[in-house]
């Protein structure tokens, strides 16, 4: 009987199926589809004996028989009508509808169907499991299986444009060189030594640290001295008096006094003249008053400008004493320090101490380094200066308080740090304007009801209170962060030995060419639009499993 497409389609049978023409006698057509004349019964004495073997442990599922939407093009003699529709439930190959006619029933089961209608053609994400059974070469089917038509190839880009749209990715090459080994791990090492000893534990970078410190300073200073014929206390020798952060001690004093408004000759050796002209070609204002255009005798032998202003003006070349017992100053200092961002508190006070041990105590850096109460001579001596010359010209000591907290340690671990320096180091040797000086008025009413003023030109030492800090605690972002920068400055080391490998060392081309590899870009061929019934081994060995021992990571080669 013939063979239709239609009438397959009643019987249940695939049209794919390759059945002779007649029954009874091999069909050329089975010839040409892989199947030699005789060839059915060593297919089934094959598999009858296949059939009496125990069969194996693991059990594979049944192939099934995908049928695809449209038939596909002619490639190969087993390949049906254009003219037939496609079954839409696959069979599987095992169904007696499938079974060719020319084929006995009283043989089993399993040899009643052909060899090359066994096994589909592998196609790509379809058949992720190998073939069951391998059959011999003789009794495989010689269809080939479809070969998908590569694309042309791409037009070739301008080289800029193809090197400024390519990628780079590394590759990991194993050099066996003891001078490139040795580099490698003794800058990583140093970078890790860098890192923990310097990064971790001095600076202390996995702490969340707080630099706003808010500070509050009360000084106060006591001490007798005595002036010239007078005996000066705080009052007379302090100022501003407040006690705040910055106030001067005075140690030298000019004083001009009983001062009034009117005129008078002007002091100065810059105003000589000897007559009106002279005075009048000035500026008009000195330092003492304004001109008033005429020369006046200032003594006997000596005519000057006549000024209007405090008359007399103030003569400050003249030669003063100075107080030192300000050396045995005390001066106390009480401040108090908050780091907002924790909430932390202290004071410079020192704990569990009574008020007579307080006011006993003097402070010393290495006896006495939380004592509160500092002498003047003390002071200028830890800033490196002679007590005795900054008296007489004035200058500004600095006096700084540190508070670098730990809140990781104990509250009471939390203690200031004194330290001393003179602010003013840089013009306390300029002849124009040495040390440090200020003038002040005291003013009163005379016995007549005129207002009279004593003018005070004042040499002292100016101190200045500073309070810094900051408080560090644990915190896990900057932990990970300074971690993270650590393990990565560790690829500085591979970049110096890449330059000493690929620059300095004997083969350097070598390295490069094995370092250094181009890949065009890969065309990926279209995978075909149905399966095709081939015999396994049809693709032969191109498919390959290929494995990463780096990264772990596997790729199946087609």
């Amino acid at each position: 009987m013939g063979y239709s497409p239609k009438k397959a389609l009643r019987s249940g049978a695939h049209p794919n199926m390759c059945t002779p023409l007649r029954k009874g006698k091999p069909s050329k057509r089975a010839h040409r589809c892989g199947t030699p004349p005789n060839a059915d019964g060593r297919i089934g004495a094959l598999l009858e004996a296949a059939s009496r073997t125990p069969p194996p442990t693991r059990v594979l599922p049944p192939l099934l028989l995908l049928l695809p939407p449209t038939p596909p093009p002619s490639i190969s003699p087993c390949a049906p009508s254009p003219s037939f529709r496609p079954v839409p439930t696959p069979l599987p190959l095992h169904h007696p509808a499938r079974i060719p006619a020319h084929i006995p029933a009283s043989l089993p089961l399993s040899a009643r169907i052909p060899a090359r209608c066994l096994y589909p053609c592998p196609a790509p994400r379809l058949y992720p499991f190998p073939s069951p059974v391998s059959l011999p070469a003789s009794l495989q089917s010689p269809c080939s299986c479809p070969r998908p038509a590569a694309h042309a190839p791409p037009r070739p880009q301008p080289r800029c444009l193809a090197d400024f749209f390519s990628y780079e990715t590394t590759k990991s090459v194993v050099v066996k060189s003891w001078v490139v080994g040795v580099v490698n791990r003794v800058v990583q090492l140093l970078i890790l030594s860098y890192f923990i000893g310097w990064v971790f534990l001095h600076e202390k970078a996995y702490q969340v640290r707080d630099t706003v410190i808010e500070s509050s300073v009360v000084t106060k200073v006591k001490g007798i001295g005595k002036y010239g014929n007078r005996v000066l206390d705080t009052a007379d020798y302090v100022t501003p008096p407040q006690g705040t952060s910055v106030f001067v001690v005075v140690t030298k004093q000019i004083l001009t006094e009983n001062q009034e408004q009117g005129v008078c000759p002007e002091s100065e050796a810059a105003y000589r003249c000897a007559s009106n002209r002279d005075c009048q070609g000035k500026a008009r204002t000195t330092g003492s008053g304004v001109l008033t255009g005429r020369c006046v005798p200032y003594n006997v032998s000596l005519h000057t400008c006549e000024i209007r202003g405090w008359c007399p003006p103030e003569v400050d070349t003249v030669d003063v004493p100075v107080m030192l017992e300000a050396e045995n100053f005390t001066l106390f200092i009480k401040n108090s320090v908050r780091f907002p961002l924790f909430g932390f508190e202290k004071a410079n006070l020192p704990p569990q101490v009574s008020a007579g041990e307080l006011q006993r105590c003097r402070f010393h850096p290495e006896q006495q380094p939380l004592c509160p109460i500092l002498r003047l001579g003390d002071v200028a001596r830890f800033a490196g200066q002679d007590f005795a010359s900054l008296a007489a010209t004035g200058g500004v000591l600095g006096i700084k308080i540190g508070w670098v907290c730990d809140l990781d340690r104990a509250w009471e671990l939390c203690l200031p740090r004194y330290s001393f320096t003179r602010l003013d180091s840089v013009t306390q040797h300029s002849p124009g304007s040495p040390g440090y000086n200020f003038r002040h008025a005291r003013y009163y009413r005379g016995h007549n009801g005129t207002e009279l003023r004593t003018l005070t030109k004042a040499f002292g030492i100016r101190f200045d209170v500073l309070v810094y800090g900051n408080a560090g605690k644990f915190g896990i972002v900057p932990t990970l962060i300074n971690t993270v920068a650590a393990f990565t400055s560790i690829g500085v080391g591979t970049v110096l030995c890449d330059i000493i490998l690929l620059n300095f060392l004997k083969g350097a081309e070598h390295y490069k060419a094995r370092k250094f590899e181009e890949v065009p870009e890969a065309s990926v061929s279209p995978a075909p639009t149905s399966p095709t019934v081939c015999a396994p081994g049809a693709l032969g060995d191109q498919s390959r499993e290929k494995q990463s021992t780096d990264s772990g990571t596997f790729s199946l080669g087609l």
